[in-house]
């Protein structure tokens, strides 16, 4: 079993909305208000770097040690850095997002948000689903700690620093994020956006286009299956607006990603979406979904699976589709009442045929 993690030491990841900061995206974060500065933060990380370097199973990286502990892969084994980043910085700033994705939460999509506080929290689901739909959102006023994180870049080395701007939408946060590139771009190796590319302007991306380096910038795209079928799991998602903006990278030479979500609301059109990317040419990446646990492919029925295990699917979804579950039929029935309140708030249109006919088939168990 691999001891060591590339992301430990290397990656620093600041909720700035949340108030909090972590090694990764998947570690158990810190609060803010019990760190005096930044170097305080860095030194703990590399500490914990060394000690899972000696096989010291850290409790704040449970996530990865759960999965390993079942011989699947975890997210430090499925998102090690390929880009060569040695410092990289990841920056949510606000959970501002024109999209609700079925994946997603108030802490990351302001569209979100809305939706809980006006309708509640989804009901008939399991209480770890309930509280990742809980609409806290801290007011915490983000420039005292912008200002530290660019001081920190600042004092490394020119071309060393790998930015990350992550959501809410990216594209959508104009201001903070002009002000932190326009103040350090001697210091960045890489301008790294996740964006899922449908903002309701493209007023940003156009100057991000025109004002910064074309080989220092890189964006991964959110793209869960192809564009036609991925308003499904992406509430929101706009087919043209995303091709417009896709062909602005690419008249642009700018390089980019897709990363995809597995979930049983894509996994149906998966061999599709890989079709539409080898004819394109376009490099993307899949990653196991998080929360809620019950849109996992591990829980479709077996004759389903079945049908999908034939197709030649990524390596993460045959494993998805391949592990055995406990509870299946609490998890099925749980899938069914988010889903179905899911699909009523976002006004979701099952296009997908295949989809389409699993949802009948689970309607038809638990209506």
């Amino acid at each position: 079993m691999t001891k060591s993690c590339a992301l430990k030491g290397q990656q620093k990841v600041f909720f700035l909305h949340l108030e909090k900061a972590a090694s990764c995206c998947r570690a158990y974060p810190t609060p803010l208000s019990r760190v005096n500065s930044m170097s305080d933060l860095v030194q703990q990380w590399q500490q914990e770097s060394q000690l899972l370097d000696q096989g010291v199973q850290l409790e704040n990286c449970q996530s990865c040690w759960h999965y390993e502990n079942q011989g699947l892969p975890s997210y430090r084994q499925q998102m090690s850095p390929d880009w060569g980043d040695t410092n990289l910085v990841e920056l949510f700033i606000n959970n501002t997002c024109n999209q609700m994705c079925s994946y997603c939460s108030p802490k990351f999509s302001s569209t979100w948000q809305k939706s809980i506080s006006e309708h509640g929290v989804f009901q008939k689901i399991s209480a770890s689903a309930q509280n990742n739909l809980v609409a806290t959102i801290d007011t915490l006023d983000s420039g005292p700690w912008l200002d530290r994180i660019h001081d920190y870049i600042n004092q490394c080395e020119d071309n060393s620093v790998t930015l990350a701007i992550v959501g809410g939408e990216p594209l959508m946060q104009i201001r903070n994020i002009q002000q932190l590139l326009l103040a350090s771009p001697k210091k960045i190796r890489k301008l790294r956006i996740t964006t899922n590319l449908n903002p309701p302007s493209a007023k940003f991306l156009h100057w991000v286009l025109d004002n910064f380096p074309r080989d220092k910038l890189f964006f991964l795209v959110s793209l869960d299956t192809i564009p036609e079928y991925n308003a499904i799991p992406r509430a929101g998602f706009d087919p043209q607006r995303f091709e417009d903006n896709l062909d602005l990278l690419k008249q642009h030479k700018i390089e980019f990603r897709f990363l995809s979500v597995i979930s049983v609301l894509n996994i149906f059109s998966l061999s599709k979406y890989q079709q539409w990317t080898a004819h394109h040419g376009y490099q993307s990446e899949f990653s196991r979904l998080n929360n809620p646990d019950c849109l996992d492919p591990s829980y479709l029925p077996q004759h389903f699976k079945q049908v999908l295990l034939d197709q030649k699917l990524p390596t993460i979804a045959q494993q998805a589709l391949q592990q055995q579950q406990d509870l299946v039929d609490v998890k099925q029935f749980e899938q069914y009442n988010y889903l179905q309140q899911y699909f009523q708030r976002t006004n979701t249109q099952l296009t997908d045929p295949e989809l389409a006919s699993y949802w009948t088939w689970l309607t038809e168990k638990f209506k």
